[in-house]
């Protein structure tokens, strides 16, 4: 019996000193970090150039905003029931007046410019623009087009004020929360057509020019913030690596803190992470200029590196990176979903100017590329788009009725 239990504590010891071999062969492979690389142009946001005076932002800072906000996605099965429903308490709420009269009168500037004010450094507590107030601003517009459908071409005005200033801020947006709050506004704008469209089909034609979402533009503003995100990642790493082993009075270290931090600080290895920062930031900034916006996801998968597991130099890098890289791919998807479903409105809107008997067949002829691959159009006159996304898109429409005209 006690041979059996030396062998089994040599056994144990020996694994413990294997386990400890290992262990500090990995931290002898992991303390030497990488030479500090170039950071390119490209991935950073840039400064802010347009003044305070000219910048929609900054206008639409002085009227009061609003407490109580209107959601135009949730609104299936039927929108045009749910909007009016929620449009008495969101017109009536305190200060609504001067600051709907404020946004008609910016939505009405000669010249609308946006650009989203960014400080000189971009950190996780850098203080956010209130985007809330162009979306509510928008929100009016494009309820005050939906209101006033049924006049003539009444709505005409008001949907050519909501997309000047949906174009603006996607034109003047720089970073990833900046372009998706655009994404919310151009899709919101689709839903409010589609319904206007329903209402009157006559306009589809006249309609369908609001539906259009220039790809170039969106491929900017990928690349604007693609830019501002790598340069964002770029200041996390910094801040992490100076942190580390910061102590001030709030934040007290221990012994084993003070002992730990330094080897903390060569396991995070900062210029290694930002090396695969650039790689990764740059090869997505590739794709986007090269590929279509409407199958970027796809082009962005086949290009995704080979996951090889654990990898044993530069452990903590690498795993933080391919933690950190499957969270892009959704917005890359929204986007392409957002063209998508822009292509198929405006299309939809420009078969209600078409005879009814050869609607189907006309717009059948129009698709091509990947919303051919995409929309459903049944001998009906039903339209159904396959999105990016799992099912249960509400920011865009995703499916379009049968007219009768």
């Amino acid at each position: 019996m006690m041979k059996v239990l030396k062998w089994l504590a040599g056994a144990l010891l020996a694994l413990l000193l294997l386990g400890a071999l290992v262990l500090g062969a990995w931290v002898l492979s992991n303390i030497r970090d990488a030479e500090p690389p170039h950071w390119p142009q490209e991935l950073v946001a840039g400064p802010n150039r347009l003044v305070e005076a000219d910048n929609l932002h900054h206008a639409l800072l002085a009227p009061k905003a609003l407490a109580r906000s209107i959601n135009l996605r949730v609104c299936e099965p039927d929108c045009s029931t749910a909007w009016r429903r929620e449009l008495p308490a969101w017109r009536s709420q305190p200060g609504a007046g001067e600051f709907f009269a404020a946004c008609e009168a910016l939505a009405q500037r000669p010249r609308l410019q946006y650009e989203e004010p960014l400080p000189a450094r971009l950190t996780p507590t850098s203080e956010l623009p209130p985007y809330q107030r162009l979306v509510a601003c928008s929100n009016h517009l494009l309820l005050q087009a939906f209101e006033q459908a049924g006049e003539g071409g009444a709505a005409l005005p008001w949907l050519a004020q909501s997309d000047r200033l949906m174009r603006a801020v996607q034109q003047g947006a720089r970073t990833l929360i900046g372009q998706m709050i655009a994404a919310a506004l151009a899709g919101n704008q689709l839903l409010v057509l589609r319904e206007i469209g329903q209402q009157r089909p006559d306009l589809g034609p006249e309609l369908a020019i609001f539906a259009r979402a220039p790809a170039e533009d969106w491929r900017a503003g990928t690349l604007r913030w693609i830019g501002a995100e790598a340069e964002f990642g770029r200041n996390v790493i910094e801040d992490l690596a100076r942190g580390l082993c910061a102590e001030t009075e709030l934040m007290p270290r221990s012994r084993w803190d003070r002992l730990t931090c330094p080897f903390q600080e060569l396991a995070l290895q900062p210029n290694y992470a930002q090396q695969l920062s650039i790689a990764q930031w740059s090869r997505l900034r590739a794709l986007a200029k090269q590929h279509p916006l409407e199958n970027l996801p796809a082009a962005v998968r086949s290009a995704a590196p080979v996951e090889t597991g654990w990898t044993w130099f530069h452990t903590i890098p690498n795993v933080l990176s391919a933690v950190a890289q499957p969270a892009w791919s959704g917005y890359f998807e929204r986007t392409a979903d957002l063209l998508l479903s822009s292509q198929a409105t405006a299309l939809w809107l420009q078969a209600q100017g078409q005879p009814a008997a050869s609607r189907v067949s006309w717009a059948r002829a129009q698709l091509q590329g990947e919303l051919a691959r995409r929309l459903t159009i049944t001998p009906e006159g039903e339209w159904s788009l396959q999105t990016w996304r799992s099912q249960g898109v509400k920011d865009m429409p995703v499916h379009w009725p049968a007219t009768r005209s």
